[in-house]
């Protein structure tokens, strides 16, 4: 099954293999500051769960969103740090307090995502609100 990753407002990429995620998750990552990629299903956007995926690799690190019918989550760090914002298609998005992984668990994250359409097991989460 392919994954859409939506990052640039010119369009989507259709990621279908580990290798093209990792192109896009080296595109966002080259980027200055904090930016965020949409992965949702190709094939059923609207009915499979969905992650937003945020890379700041000047500081090492990002956020994590899954959302699904069964809930929303974001990644939690377990402490109570900044409030970091990402943007996404040049919007800005705030997100609470301590939900900043390490960069390598981000991309572990992605790539598990993509393989299983489930929330990835390799961070912790906390309920979350939009």
């Amino acid at each position: 099954m392919a994954v859409t990753a939506w990052y640039d407002v010119n369009g989507p990429a259709t990621v279908t293999t580990t290798a093209e995620l990792d192109a896009v998750l080296d595109t966002v990552a080259a980027w200055n500051g904090a930016n965020l990629i949409e992965l949702s299903d190709t094939d059923d956007p609207w009915r499979t769960p969905m992650m937003n995926v945020g890379l700041d690799a000047e500081r090492g690190v990002g956020v994590l969103v899954f959302l699904s019918p069964q809930g929303n989550y974001v990644s939690s760090n377990g402490s109570e740090d900044e409030t970091p914002q990402y943007f996404y298609q040049d919007h800005e998005r705030e997100f609470p307090a301590g939900v900043e992984v390490p960069i390598a668990d981000a991309r572990r994250a992605a790539r598990e995502y993509v393989e299983t359409r489930a929330r990835p097991a390799c961070v912790q989460w906390q309920p979350y609100t939009h």
